[in-house]
């Protein structure tokens, strides 16, 4: 009886000492497991604090962009409410030419004012272009300078304007040798850009630019002055 008594105290043991290394490995587990639930947790909480801050950002942004666009909305009322009265401003003419035809006009004066105050947040340009004969190929080439801040602004040169009609889209996707970058400076995002050509130029070429411009360039005010009476100011075009 003693041997069969001894193997059953090892047995007895052995399962024992299973059953120890069992427990100990779900320990282990367990352990491991809380710890990995923690960090999810943590993580869990460092994702909606951050959800939360970029709420608070988007709203911010929301609440920035509304008080942009009432601003935008009075600026145009204001620009429609000038040119209501007065017309659209020409460089280097009179601010308001319906207030020096009646200077008693009290209202005509203070929208003339008001225009004053109004190019403080308003970008004005001009855009000229002239045609010029090439001799080589005999062909009408159409060339054009822009300047910002009339009269005191400095001319700059926009390359050529194709004559084609697709050629012309695909020149002013191009950026038109600079014009598109000139214009996109503006006061925030406010601008008047007035157009003419020259009598040796294509027939109503500025016209087909102030339609691109105005398909490109939505929150600019474009004006087509057409044929110019007398000679252009840009000096960049008899070069």
């Amino acid at each position: 009886m003693l041997p069969l008594l001894d193997v059953f105290m090892v047995v007895l043991f052995v399962f024992a000492t299973i059953q120890e290394q069992q427990i100990d490995s779900s320990t282990h587990e367990l352990d491991a497991l809380s710890e990995t639930v923690t960090q999810l947790t943590h993580e869990r909480d460092q994702q909606t604090e951050r959800v939360e801050q970029l709420a608070d950002e988007l709203a911010e942004l929301e609440t920035r962009s509304r008080q942009q666009a009432a601003r935008e909305r009075e600026l145009e009322q204001l620009v429609e409410a000038y040119e209501q009265e007065c017309g659209p401003r020409r460089p280097n003419g009179p601010v308001c030419p319906t207030a020096a035809v009646n200077p008693d006009a009290k209202a005509q004066a203070a929208m003339a004012a008001l225009h004053e105050r109004l190019l403080d947040n308003v970008a004005v340009f001009e855009v000229e272009v002239e045609g010029q004969g090439d001799l080589a190929t005999g062909k009408l080439r159409n060339h054009c300078c822009y300047r910002a801040d009339p009269p005191d602004g400095e001319w700059r040169r926009c390359g050529e304007i194709p004559s084609d009609a697709i050629e012309q889209v695909a020149w002013i996707d191009d950026g038109a040798d600079g014009l598109i970058d000139g214009l996109s400076r503006t006061r925030g995002g406010n601008a008047v850009v007035l157009l003419r050509q020259g009598t040796l130029a294509r027939y109503r070429i500025s016209n087909d630019l102030a339609e691109l411009l105005r398909e490109r360039m939505p929150s600019h005010r474009i004006y087509d002055d057409g044929a110019s009476a007398g000679p252009l100011r840009c000096p960049l075009l008899g070069d």
